[in-house]
Parts: structure tokens; C-alpha cells; sequence
């Protein structure tokens, strides 16, 4: 058996012991990667490990930290809020005050997870109140932060880079994140709305939404942190993709980085005592982040022993090239059914869009977002993490029950509506 072969065996086997054993799917991948590793490949402990994407680790690391000090200390939490109780007296409009919350929130760095966590049982308290259905509160939650996911501060954007780099492109990161950004905002929120029309959300009425107290000085010195890191972040890219021929803002924009952004507000918080370091590490994602590195040594054993040619000439072999963009979009969603889409799907397939790019003549930033946009979509689903928490915060248990009906069959229908924005150019 040749070695990429093994590797597609070996990636399949993870999601299936993960999903069998409850364990998370990092540890199954670097256990699997030192075995082929050490035994298949010669490769010594310390060569394995070197795959561990110490850059991923970090920025993931480190924006997560610098918001745990955001949800500890109740700034995101007021801020959405105070956003929906502005909108009191247009009730219908408080969905997409939501939605645009849970965008804002994800594409701020602090992550979908962190945003499924501290967000879900707020949007689910509000339904009650406005009688809007658990349904649509889902969908505010899963399609608003999957859709701010792909920021240039976010996690999708940091594993963008993270492709980018480890495949010799670290140009197109930029063009990769804007393209996924506007494709799967446009496909989300498109879905948001089909949902907000069925479910006649434009009859909302709400009346006694609770005034929001006012920030502390905590919280203030929180949210000029916040906004401090993402000027830095996100402004000198585009001031530089705008003036390209100014070379101070190139090199500004070279040295804004966000591991070391995010580092510094995290001590700055700290100094400033806007929360405690043992309280922020709490809201560190470390179970996310040790499936996504761990699945990131797998994929670039895998990436060394020819995998992904080896998968490029299967597509080559077996679908007609302009049909790819439709399976590789329905492959996605699929494997995002039973896998993480950032540790595993996005990772796996997002290294495929160089090479797939040279025999359908697709640009790789579009392959990318399609790839996305259809592992993300996924997430609706009541199989995955996201749409099992959404379920799990539906008070009542006759809602569960029909919460997990309604997500598996909306789920197909959006699926199916992907498919169409794609061949009406919609998305492109």
C-alpha cells in the first residue's frame, strides 16, 4: 500500500475511532501520525512533533486568552444586549441585530465555539421573551458566527494563513479570507432570511426586554482593548490592498500581526485588571485547539508523502472538471457531518485548491470558499457540536425533539440552495 493511500485509511480511521471511542480527534491523529510516523516512515518522535503547527497553536492561543477576558468579565455579553434592547421598538429587525452580534462576535477573534458558548443561552432567553422560534435562534447563532469566521483576526482566517504558508501561496491569504468571508456571508445570510420569512419573524413584537445596565470601568477599558487590537489587525491590510504602492503601510501591515497583538492586549488586561489570568485561561478553547494542531500533524505527514497529489488525480480521474466545484462542495458538507470543519475538513480539503485550480481553470480563493462555505453550512446539522449545543439550551423537551427534525431537514434544503447560488454564479 502506498503511503498516500495509507494516509486517506489513517485519516478515516480517526473520525471513526473519535466518533466511536468519544475521544477528541487530535489525540487520535498524533497518536496515528507517530505509528506511521516512527514505524512506516522512519521518522524519529522529535521529526513527527515538528509538524505541529507551532504558529496555528499560538495565534489560536493567544486570541482566545486576550477574549476570555471579554466573556469572563460580561463585556460581550452586555454589548449584545444593548444592541438587541436598541432595537426594542423595531422587533422585527432583533433577529438581525442578533445574527449581525454573532458576525461582530465571531469575526472579532473570539472564535464560533466561544460564541456557541456565551451567546446561545442569551439568544435563546430573548426568543422566549419576543416569541421568536428556537429554530431561527439557532440559525442566528450557527449562521452569524460561522459567517464572521472568516476575518483576517478570526480562527478560519488563522488557518487560512496557516495553508497558505505551509503550501508556498502565503500571498493569496488575504484574497482566500475576503472571497470566503463574502461567499459564505452571502450564502448564510441568505438562509437566515428564507428561515426569517417561514417562520413569519416579521410579526415580532417586543415590549419587555429588561434595560441593559451600563459598562463598568472594567468592561470600558475591555472594550478599548478590543477595538485597539482589531484597528491594528485589520486596518493597515486594507489601507495596504488599497494604496499598494505605499511602501510604509506594506510594511506595517508585514509587522501587525495577531499573535503578538493579542499578546499584548492579554498583558495589558492583566495589568489593567480587567479580569484574572486563571479565569481567562478557563475560556481558552484547549480541546479545540489540540483537535485542530492534531489533526494538522496528520495532514502534513500526508501533505510530504504525496496525499494530496494522490487525491488530485482521483478527482482528475473520476470527475468531469466542471463538476468539481459541485462535488468537492457536497464532500465537504459530508465529511462535516461526522468531523470538525476546522480541524479536519477545511484543513484537508483548503490544501487541495492550488492544484485543483490548474485543471478546471477555478480560481483558489473561490475552491477555498466553496469548500467552506459547505463545511460550515454543515454545522446546522443536530450531529455536529454547534447544532447539538443550539438544541441542548431549548428549554423545553418537546422543542429539542423538534429542534433536531427541523435542523436535519433545513440543512438539506440549504445544501441543495448552495448548489444553486453556485450555478447561478451567486457565489463565485
Amino acid at each position: 500500500m502506498s503511503l498516500p493511500i495509507l494516509f486517506i485509511y489513517a485519516i478515516i480511521l480517526t473520525i471513526i475511532l473519535s466518533l466511536i471511542l468519544k475521544v477528541n480527534i487530535g489525540y487520535i491523529a498524533l497518536i496515528l501520525s507517530f505509528i506511521i510516523g516512527i514505524f512506516v516512515m522512519d521518522k524519529s518522535a522529535s521529526q513527527v512533533i515538528a509538524s505541529w503547527p507551532i504558529s496555528l497553536f499560538f495565534r489560536l492561543f493567544a486570541v482566545t486568552f486576550f477574549y476570555g477576558f471579554a466573556i469572563v468579565n460580561g463585556t460581550i455579553d452586555l454589548m449584545g444586549r444593548k444592541l438587541v434592547y436598541m432595537a426594542r421598538n423595531f422587533a422585527p429587525i432583533i433577529p438581525y441585530v442578533l445574527w449581525v452580534t454573532a458576525f461582530i462576535i465571531g469575526g472579532m477573534g473570539a472564535g464560533p465555539f466561544a460564541v456557541l458558548v456565551f451567546l446561545t443561552p442569551m439568544v435563546m432567553s430573548i426568543a422566549t421573551q419576543i416569541g421568536m422560534p428556537k429554530l431561527l435562534g439557532s440559525a442566528i447563532i450557527l449562521f452569524g458566527a460561522s459567517a464572521g469566521s472568516f476575518t483576517p483576526i478570526s480562527m478560519g482566517g488563522m488557518i487560512v494563513y496557516n495553508i497558505c504558508n505551509t503550501q508556498g501561496f502565503p500571498e493569496m491569504a488575504d484574497t482566500i479570507i475576503y472571497s470566503t468571508l463574502r461567499n459564505v456571508t452571502i450564502l448564510h445570510f441568505i438562509m437566515f432570511t428564507g428561515l426569517y420569512i417561514i417562520t413569519k419573524c416579521y410579526k415580532l413584537s417586543a415590549t419587555d426586554l429588561e434595560r441593559p445596565q451600563a459598562f463598568n470601568q472594567k468592561q470600558r477599558t475591555t472594550l478599548i482593548l478590543i477595538i485597539a487590537s482589531v484597528i491594528l489587525v485589520i486596518v493597515p491590510p486594507f489601507l495596504a490592498s488599497i494604496f499598494p504602492g505605499i511602501s510604509f503601510l506594506t510594511y506595517v501591515r508585514s509587522k501587525m500581526d495577531i499573535m503578538w497583538v493579542c499578546t499584548l492586549a492579554a498583558i495589558l488586561g492583566m495589568v489593567f485588571k480587567i479580569g484574572t489570568e486563571e479565569d481567562a485561561l478557563k475560556m481558552v478553547p484547549m480541546s479545540t485547539i489540540i483537535l485542530v494542531c492534531g489533526m494538522g500533524v496528520m495532514i502534513d505527514m500526508a501533505a510530504e508523502a504525496g496525499f494530496i497529489d494522490t487525491l488530485i488525480q482521483l478527482l482528475q480521474a473520476n470527475v468531469a472538471s466542471d463538476l468539481v466545484k459541485y462535488i468537492i462542495t457536497l464532500i465537504a458538507a459530508v465529511m462535516s457531518l461526522f468531523s470538525s470543519s476546522f480541524s479536519v475538513v477545511i484543513p484537508t480539503l483548503g490544501q487541495l485548491v492550488f492544484s485543483i485550480g490548474d485543471f478546471t481553470s477555478m480560481a483558489p480563493a473561490v475552491l477555498f470558499s466553496y469548500i467552506a462555505a459547505g463545511a460550515m453550512f454543515a454545522g446546522f446539522s443536530p450531529f455536529s457540536d454547534a447544532g447539538a449545543i443550539c438544541i441542548a439550551n431549548m428549554p423545553e423537551a418537546a422543542e429539542r425533539k423538534r429542534g433536531f427534525w427541523q435542523q436535519f431537514v433545513y440543512l438539506g434544503l440549504g445544501l441543495m440552495v448552495m448548489q444553486l447560488l453556485i450555478f447561478l454564479r451567486i457565489l463565485r
